[in-house]
């Protein structure tokens, strides 16, 4: 799946690939573990608008949606 910004200058994209989609019984609860391969960190959602510049006036985090 590609989500492309048309309201940013540049039409940034964001990209998602799914593979090995499993449903119904053939889903295993231990499927939805995270594993922190790459050290991801936690961030606060509601600062989300600060940190990333390249998101519309008009979109919206926190309480305010």
């Amino acid at each position: 799946m590609v989500i492309t910004s048309s309201q940013v200058m540049g039409a940034p994209e964001y990209s998602v690939q799914i593979r090995d989609w499993k449903s119904g019984d053939a889903v295993m609860q231990g499927d939805f573990g995270f594993k922190n391969a790459t050290n991801a960190e936690k961030i606060d959602v509601n600062e989300l608008k600060r940190n990333l510049s390249d998101l519309p006036e008009n979109f919206m985090t926190g309480d305010k949606k």
